[in-house]
């Protein structure tokens, strides 16, 4: 996306919530006159789903970024080099970007973390494969 990485998946769903698609989706769309739309969630979160350590990942992640407006964010996200190589020319839209690129900046703080999603990303590329 233009201002930043969006996961493709997320960003179909709100498409969806705003055109009035997605009633099982816990998110209301709001028109308040703004250049992108506004969404509220209609019941809280589950975190029956996440471990302590992804509950602590989330707390961190609200800690460090949860008062910063959407054009701070971009800012941010448009700094790192996954953002960087994803649109190596101004003139052209981004690429895919590579989930392996987010380990690149800090690889020694994520190492536990990259060694999982490779597995898991092995796991998911053998059972597509049946």
């Amino acid at each position: 996306m233009p201002l930043g990485p969006v996961p493709s998946q997320s960003y179909d769903a709100l498409k969806m919530v705003q055109a009035g698609e997605a009633s099982d989706i816990p998110l209301t769309s709001k028109d308040v006159g703004r250049r992108y739309p506004v969404f509220d969630a209609t019941k809280d979160p589950d975190f029956s789903y996440l471990s302590k350590s992804e509950l602590r990942s989330v707390e961190n992640v609200i800690k460090q970024f949860g008062d910063k407006s959407g054009t701070e964010l971009s800012d941010i996200a448009h700094k790192h080099q996954t953002w960087k190589k994803s649109k190596p020319d101004p003139n052209t839209p981004p690429s895919r970007i590579d989930y392996t690129s987010f380990f690149a900046e800090e690889p020694d703080a994520c190492k536990n973390a990259y060694e999982a999603m490779l597995l898991e990303q092995e796991e998911r590329d053998f059972a597509g494969g049946i």
